[in-house]
């Protein structure tokens, strides 16, 4: 009976480990996964961008900026002038306080 339990708790031991070892495995696949997006992200975004200078694909790279925001920005701009400030890009539709907040850190005037 006591090599039964022994066998018992080996495998229940192999189990542990192996799923351990899975889950950090999973662990550090996630961790790779986002230090590669993190390192695009700041690859693509290593200078700020001049938004009274920038084309539309120039804004599409800002995250949460797509073609329609982009060519509003660009329309915006052409229509009323430069912008003075960042703050400006309130008035285009699509961007709240939110996502003006995410970007400022990646514009300029």
């Amino acid at each position: 009976m006591a090599k039964f339990w022994e066998h018992c708790v080996r495998n229940s031991l192999r189990v542990l480990w192996l799923g351990g070892a899975l889950g950090l495995m999973q662990e550090g696949f996630s961790q790779a996964a986002y230090a590669e997006t993190q390192a695009k992200v700041e690859k693509a975004h290593l200078t700020t961008l001049n938004i009274n200078e920038a084309t539309a694909a120039e804004f599409e790279t800002l995250q949460g900026i797509g073609a329609v925001i982009a060519n509003r920005i660009v329309a915006y701009r052409d229509q009323y002038g430069p912008f003075e400030a960042v703050d400006e890009l309130r008035n285009i539709p699509g961007i709240g306080a939110v996502k003006l907040e995410k970007m400022k850190r990646f514009v300029t005037v």
